[in-house]
C-alpha cells in the first residue's frame, strides 16, 4: 500500500519593501505562506484571503493543488512555474479562463499595492509578464533566454506559484534537552490559534547579559537591591505565551541547565505491581503498521487485558436515573421490532432472493436439495454485535466546566449506554484503553459479550480513571478479534475518543495515523464497521482519512456525547 500525502499549513514568512532596522524591530511587513511540498505532505496555505471575490479565493486553491500534482523543480524557481503553468493549460484547457481570471487579479493587485524597490524592478516586470505571457500555448520557453531569479523572497509573493521549501537552519547538536523541548511528552501545550507552520532551529543557549535593554535612568537599582534574575529565563502565562507564539515564525530551541514546572511526568510513572489494575490476561502480541516501511511489524505491540482495581459494585448514579428510565422505555421497543427471517423451509412469503438463485442454478443445470424459499416477518432480537471501545488517556482529565471532566463524561456515557441496550436486549460489549510505549497496552475489559448488566460491571465503569497515551491501533485490533468471535451477521465497533492517536515513542504524528487507518482498513476488509465520536475540535483534520467522511461524529459540546452516542448508535442499528 502506498502511503497518501497529508495537506497541512505552510511555513509563514514575513516580506517587507521597505526591510529597515525599525520595521525589522518592529516586525512589519506582509506574511505570506507560499505553497510548496515535501516528500510526504503537501504544504498550503492555512486560508487565502487575497482577493476581495471569495470564488477567486476558491480558484485560487485549487490551482495550486493542481500545481503541486504536476510541479517539477530542477532548481530555477522562475523556469519551474511558467514551465508548469503552460503544462496545466495545455494538458487541461477547461482551466484556462480561470486562470485569466486569476491572473489578471493578481496582477492588479501587484501593480497598485506593492511596491518594489528600484534594484529588484527588472525582475518584477518579468514575473508580471510571465504571468500573462504564459497563457499563449505556443510560445516557447527557452531557459537561456530568461533570467533565472534566484531568490524570489525578496519579490512580492506570486500567489499562483509555488515556492521552494527553504530548510531549517540549525546547528548540528545533539543536545537532549531541546530534543526534549520536541518530545510531546514533556507537557500538554496549549493549541495556538493561528494554523500555520512554524520554522524551528536549535540555538545557544541565551546568557541573560546580551540584546537590546531599554529602561528609564530613575528606574536603576541600588547596591542592596540589586536581584541576579535572568529574563530569558521567565515563565510566562499560557495566553501571553501562546499569543507570542502566534506572532512568531521561527521558533528557536536552546539548551538549558534549568528545569521548569511543566516539565513534571510524574503523573504518567506505572505504579508497581501491587498498587496497578488487576491484571487478566499479559502478553498478547499484537501487529503495527510502520508506513515507513509499508509492511505490518508482526509481534510489535503487547497488550495487557485489565480490569480497574478495587472497582465495587454501585448501583447506577442518582443523577442518570431519570434520563435511563427515558432510553430504556425507548429502547424497549426495539425488542418489539419485528425482522425478516430469510432462508426459511416455511414462512408468509416466498424469499425473491432464494427463489431467482435457485432458477438460476437449476439453469445450469446444477439444481440440488430446495432449502430456505420462504421469509417469515417475526419479533426477533437484531442480528448485531456491538462493542463500545473508549479512550482512557490522560487527556480526558481535562476539565469541560466547572462540574465535570471529560473522564467523567465518558463514564456517564458508557453507564446510560449499557442501560440503553441491556434494555433492548443487544449483545455488547465494554471496553477502555491507554498505553505507554509498544510493550505497554491497557486494555480494560470492562463488560464481555457473555456478561449481563450488573452492579459489578457499573462498579468497573464507576472505577475508570485516566492516564497514559493513546495508542489506538493496538486497541481496535483487539476489539476487532472480540467481535469476530461473535455470531452476529452485522458487526460494530464504536469509537469514543477526545483526540488522535499519540504515545511517547515513535506513534506520535503520521506514524500512530497510519497504524490507527490500517487497523480500521483491516477491520473492514473482516466485515467490523468501524465509528468514531468524538470531542476534539481538531477532529476534521485527520477523522475523514482515518474512518471516511460518514463513519465520525464530531460532538462540539463535550456534555452533549451522552445524548449522541445513543442517538447515532440507534441510527446505526436500523
Amino acid at each position: 500500500m502506498i502511503p497518501a500525502l497529508e495537506i497541512l499549513p505552510a511555513q509563514r514568512f514575513r516580506w517587507s519593501d521597505k526591510p529597515s532596522f525599525l520595521s525589522r524591530f518592529a516586525n512589519l511587513g506582509e506574511h505570506v505562506q507560499p505553497a510548496y511540498f515535501e516528500p510526504n505532505s503537501i504544504r498550503l496555505p492555512g486560508r487565502i484571503a487575497l482577493f476581495e471575490d471569495s470564488s477567486l479565493n476558491e480558484k485560487l486553491y485549487l490551482w495550486l493543488l493542481l500545481m503541486l500534482t504536476h510541479y517539477q523543480d530542477s532548481g530555477d524557481w522562475f523556469i519551474d512555474n511558467l514551465a508548469t503553468t503552460k503544462i496545466l493549460l495545455r494538458e487541461f484547457p477547461g482551466i484556462k479562463a480561470s486562470y485569466q481570471q486569476l491572473a489578471q487579479a493578481h496582477l492588479k493587485y501587484r501593480q497598485t499595492k506593492c511596491k518594489v524597490p528600484p534594484s529588484l524592478a527588472s525582475q518584477e516586470a518579468l514575473i508580471q509578464r510571465g504571468l500573462w505571457q504564459v497563457v499563449d500555448l505556443h510560445s516557447n520557453i527557452d531557459r537561456p533566454s530568461i533570467p533565472s531569479i534566484q531568490q524570489p523572497l525578496q519579490l512580492p509573493a506570486v500567489a499562483l506559484w509555488l515556492y521552494p521549501m527553504l530548510g531549517s537552519q540549525h546547528k548540528s547538536s545533539n543536545r537532549k534537552s531541546a530534543s526534549a523541548a520536541l518530545n510531546p511528552e514533556s507537557n500538554q501545550p496549549k493549541k495556538l490559534a493561528e494554523k500555520h507552520r512554524r520554522k524551528g532551529q536549535v540555538i545557544d543557549d541565551p546568557d541573560g547579559r546580551s540584546g537590546l535593554l531599554a529602561f528609564r535612568l530613575e528606574s536603576y537599582f541600588s547596591w542592596s537591591e540589586f536581584i541576579n534574575l535572568d529574563r530569558t529565563e521567565d515563565d510566562e502565562e499560557e495566553d501571553s505565551a501562546a499569543q507570542t507564539a502566534n506572532d512568531l515564525d521561527v521558533i528557536s530551541l536552546s539548551d538549558s541547565d534549568t528545569n521548569t514546572s511543566s516539565r513534571l511526568r510524574f503523573d504518567l510513572d506505572l505504579p508497581a505491581s501491587d498498587y496497578d489494575d488487576t491484571l487478566l490476561k499479559d502478553g498478547i502480541l499484537l501487529p503495527e503498521w510502520d508506513y515507513k516501511k509499508n509492511c505490518l511489524l508482526d509481534n510489535h505491540c503487547r497488550l495487557k487485558v485489565m480490569l480497574p482495581k478495587a472497582s465495587q459494585g454501585i448501583a447506577l448514579p442518582q443523577h442518570l436515573r431519570k434520563k435511563a428510565k427515558q432510553l430504556k422505555a425507548q429502547f424497549e421497543q426495539f425488542k418489539n421490532q419485528r425482522y425478516w427471517q430469510k432462508n426459511q423451509l416455511d414462512g408468509s412469503e416466498l424469499d425473491l432472493d432464494q427463489v431467482i438463485h435457485y432458477q438460476t442454478q437449476r439453469a445450469l443445470g446444477q439444481s440440488g436439495k430446495v432449502t430456505g424459499l420462504f421469509k417469515s416477518l417475526d419479533r426477533v432480537s437484531k442480528d448485531l454485535s456491538c462493542l463500545l471501545l473508549a479512550d482512557l488517556s490522560l487527556s480526558t482529565d481535562a476539565w469541560v466546566n466547572n462540574e465535570a471532566r471529560v473522564i467523567d463524561i465518558i463514564r456517564d456515557s458508557l453507564f446510560l449506554f449499557s442501560e440503553a441496550l441491556e434494555a433492548s436486549g443487544d449483545h455488547y460489549s465494554l471496553a477502555g484503553f491507554s498505553s505507554v510505549k509498544a510493550s505497554h497496552i491497557r486494555y480494560y475489559q470492562i463488560k464481555t459479550f457473555k456478561q449481563k448488566l450488573t452492579d459489578e460491571i457499573r462498579g468497573h465503569i464507576a472505577a475508570m480513571q485516566p492516564g497514559y497515551y493513546t495508542r489506538m491501533g493496538a486497541a481496535i485490533r483487539y476489539s476487532t478479534q472480540q467481535i469476530l468471535k461473535q455470531a452476529s451477521s452485522q458487526k460494530l465497533l464504536l469509537l469514543l475518543t477526545d483526540g488522535k492517536p499519540n504515545d511517547i515513542d515513535q506513534y506520535e504524528g503520521r506514524y500512530g495515523i497510519e497504524d490507527t487507518r490500517m487497523a480500521i482498513i483491516e477491520a473492514k476488509q473482516q466485515g467490523v464497521e468501524t465509528f468514531c465520536i468524538t470531542i476534539d475540535e481538531d477532529a476534521n483534520q485527520y477523522l475523514p482519512y482515518l474512518f471516511g467522511q460518514q463513519n465520525f461524529i464530531l460532538v462540539k459540546r463535550a456534555v452533549d456525547l451522552p445524548n449522541k452516542l445513543l442517538k447515532l448508535y440507534a441510527q446505526l442499528r436500523g
